[in-house]
């Protein structure tokens, strides 16, 4: 027994430093993917409120058709002989996340040349669409994050002739 002489001590304590470090290496680990987890949750939630913001604008437009504030006016402004590239209509919101842009703008106008009168019940006129693009910006609130998203749709008009 004279000849150990704390041998189990040294082997004790280098064990329970191998175990501590392997503890602390794991722990770096879950922190990292922690890190990795958040700001993926972070980018997807930013995506998510530009999609949705998008999609509730254009639910917006599509209901109200031209008597939307920002289509009317920017109808008016085409049919006046504005040039096709308009400044965008830009509306700006914050969320939980940061802060959503929306902007709309006509990108041109096609007069379609149709005269109606031959058709039973209707009025001489010309259809034309319009065509427009509505964008959504989101960024969150460190900046690190962004979506740009861009939808274009359309609407079909009818100038009555006096």
């Amino acid at each position: 027994m004279k000849s150990q002489k704390g041998s189990a001590l040294i082997v004790s304590i280098g064990m329970l430093t191998a175990v501590t470090l392997l503890a602390v290496v794991s722990l770096q680990g879950s922190t990292t993917q922690l890190k990795i987890v958040n700001n993926f949750q972070i980018r997807e939630e930013v995506f998510t409120t530009t999609n949705r913001e998008l999609k509730s604008q254009f639910s917006v437009f599509q209901d109200k058709q031209l008597t939307s504030a920002p289509l009317h006016n920017a109808r008016t402004k085409v049919a006046n002989g504005t040039s096709e590239e308009l400044e965008p209509l830009v509306e700006t919101a914050g969320t939980k996340i940061g802060s959503v842009e929306t902007s709309v703008k006509v990108t041109n106008m096609i007069g379609t040349g149709l005269n109606n009168s031959l058709m039973k019940g209707s009025t001489s006129g010309k259809s034309s669409w319009i065509n427009f693009e509505l964008t959504a910006n989101s960024k969150d609130q460190t900046e690190r994050f962004s979506s740009n998203q861009l939808m274009g749709f359309k609407i079909k008009t009818f100038n009555n002739a006096n």
